[in-house]
């Protein structure tokens, strides 16, 4: 037999409303033509902690000061123009 489904986890949720038995031993394949649009890659994963990482470095240069959304973007605006 076999059946379609989609993975939740370390569970899979069958089509149709599908029951197996309890305890009843599977083979699960996993379709590569399916839509795997919500898997993030490894390189995306890093891009991520490496923006985390710079998002946090900027909120503990903004600690203590009181300036406005106008210096903020300008000081981040120059610090890119010196990156270039």
């Amino acid at each position: 037999m076999q059946y379609k489904g989609i993975s939740k986890g370390n569970i899979v949720v069958l089509e149709n409303g599908v029951i197996l038995p309890h305890g009843v031993h599977v083979i699960v394949t996993v379709d590569p033509m399916g839509d795997n649009s919500d898997i993030v890659s490894e390189e995306e994963i890093e891009k991520r902690r490496t923006l985390t990482t710079r998002m946090k470095e900027f909120g503990q240069k903004l600690a203590d000061r009181n300036i406005s959304l106008s210096e903020i973007v300008l000081e981040e605006r120059e610090e890119l123009e010196n990156r270039a």
